[in-house]
């Protein structure tokens, strides 16, 4: 029954959403095609519930000579790739809005545990005797954990349960030891 009810939420929210921002979104296009040669939308391709891919749509904020099987962060020289306009659109998420197409379609939701992620490489992949999980400590796994390449750095969370409480990692919020899984 809930997922019935956040589904039907999520396109409720998103066609209002898109019916009162489409001027905004027809700007945002028009701007980015203006201020630099190629198309207003970047779609790339985002793994989603049950690993299905499908095409996440935002509005260009690189050059279209910028490397497209890169993620921005490991860019050497990023700043260089990235528009004018694509810096502001970045620092205000209005880079964004496109993927509202994407929640009303029901390729995303409004809220839910991940984000849509790029699909891993052939060489990361799970075996067929293993199942995600967490992340395998030095590289080690098995059965029932994740497994990745000895030379890639391990993946933590991006918020440690201790800075919910507004204290360091470990900490409480009036700076007192606190129990943290998994850690």
């Amino acid at each position: 029954m809930y997922p019935v009810f956040k589904r039907i939420l999520d396109f409720v929210i998103s066609l209002a959403a898109l019916a009162m921002l489409w001027p905004i979104l027809l700007l945002l296009g028009l701007l980015v095609r203006l201020t630099s040669p190629g198309p207003a939308l970047f779609a790339q391709v985002r793994s989603g519930r049950g690993l299905k891919p499908f095409r996440i749509y935002k509005f260009r904020t690189m050059y279209t000579t910028a490397p497209s099987d890169t993620p921005t962060h490991q860019l050497s020289g990023a700043q260089n790739y990235i528009t004018p306009l694509g810096a502001f659109l970045r620092k205000t998420s209005l880079d964004e809005l496109p993927q509202l197409w994407n929640i009303l379609r029901g390729d995303m939701a409004l809220v839910g545990q991940i984000r849509g992620q790029r699909p891993a490489p052939r060489s990361h992949r799970l075996g067929p005797d293993q199942r995600p999980g967490r992340i395998a400590h030095s590289g080690k796994g098995g059965p029932g954990r994740g497994i990745r390449p000895p030379h890639e750095p391990e993946i933590r969370p991006e918020v440690h349960p201790g800075h919910l409480f507004g204290g360091a990692p470990g900490q409480g919020r009036k700076g007192g030891p606190v129990a943290c899984a998994g850690y």
